[in-house]
């Protein structure tokens, strides 16, 4: 049914729809009418909280599933790699400022 939803949404519900998915469906080829208008900055904000939500225990579900299906999985894979690599440059400018780690100019230089 197209239009089937118009009458089974409330105003603001319809605002919210239109603005959060009405790009998307338009690029589907669906018939989507102008917006009546911006939808309630409260409603749009539960929008994004419920999404992020959404996301986040999606990611954490995928992760799960990967440390599982890994014979030796393990906690490390439960971090993103761009976590994993922020902590190691981290760590390494730690190391740089304390002089655990060689400097660039004092290494020999590779021929």
């Amino acid at each position: 049914r197209v239009g089937g939803h118009l009458a089974d949404l409330e105003p603001w519900e319809l605002r919210l729809v239109e603005y959060v998915a009405g790009r998307r469906l338009r690029s589907l080829g669906y018939d989507v009418p102008p917006s009546p208008g911006f939808p309630r900055p409260s409603a749009l904000v539960r929008y994004w909280i419920a999404s992020a939500r959404l996301r986040m225990a999606t990611s954490v579900r995928a992760s799960r599933d990967r440390v599982i299906a890994r014979p030796e999985g393990s906690m490390r894979d439960l971090v993103p790699r761009r976590k994993r690599a922020r902590a190691r440059r981290r760590q390494r400018a730690a190391q740089g400022a304390t002089g655990d780690r060689p400097s660039q100019a004092s290494r020999p230089a590779a021929s």
